[in-house]
């Protein structure tokens, strides 16, 4: 079994021969992988392994030629806290991922921001609306009208009361939108992403066709596998 460095500097194992191989063949590693086994944990370039020399020989110039300094240098082996069995290699770097974040982030700011400035002023135009004559519309059928005065009376009594909270719930919801756009510029916390993702069409309601594309936008890039691992 083997353990490799990848390129976000984090150790990945124990693996198999046939999924360093695997690796190799799809260009996530190098000549220049740090790796080790069990029975010899000193880490060495994948090019010293004889095991895999004719896979490394195979491998186009333009990834073998990667120079040495692109991965760390040899360290002692450690308890390794992060790494997890059978994970695939980030095949892009932390410098990439957060370049293909910073669109959909952005739009999930926007989003969030836009939402608590909408409650925000909507607040004060309930609190100024006249609640006392609201008159029964036009046009309604008299055998309808008995429940439309009850709900004339529901929203003389407690129309401000329920709008306020109405209006401050939505707002902590785009607030949770907000910050899970600047939590993915950061690239930290994945689950809450996520959620502010599926947030930002729900909250926009009948409006969601502002929000959709955006939102799918953040979750298509959320499910890259080279995004999702160099996420904190």
């Amino acid at each position: 079994m083997y353990r490799v460095k990848g390129a976000d500097q984090r150790e990945y194992g124990p693996i198999s021969t046939e999924q360093v191989r695997l690796w190799i063949s799809e260009n996530r590693l190098n000549r220049y992988t740090l790796a080790s086994t069990e029975e010899n944990p000193a880490w060495r370039p994948l090019s010293q392994f004889a095991e895999f020399a004719d896979l490394i020989s195979a491998q186009p110039a333009a990834v073998s030629n990667i120079p040495a300094s692109a991965n760390i240098p040899p360290a002692t082996p450690n308890n390794i806290s992060d790494a997890s069995i059978g994970a695939a290699v980030p095949a892009v770097t932390r410098e990439a991922a957060l370049s293909l974040v910073a669109g959909p982030a952005i739009s999930l700011i926007v989003l969030g921001s836009l939402g608590i400035v909408y409650c925000l002023l909507s607040i004060p135009k309930l609190l100024l609306q006249n609640w006392t004559d609201m008159p029964i519309p036009p046009g309604i059928p008299p055998e309808m009208e008995p429940q439309f005065r009850m709900v004339i009376d529901f929203m003389k009594n407690y129309g401000k009361s329920y709008g306020i909270v109405f209006y401050s719930l939505i707002a902590v919801l785009h607030g949770l939108v907000l910050f899970g756009g600047i939590q993915m510029k950061r690239l930290q916390g994945l689950a809450l992403c996520w959620v502010a993702s599926v947030l930002a069409i729900i909250c926009y309601g009948c409006c969601c066709c502002i929000s959709i594309p955006f939102s799918v936008w953040a979750m298509v890039t959320l499910t890259k596998p080279g995004v999702k691992a160099h996420f904190r």
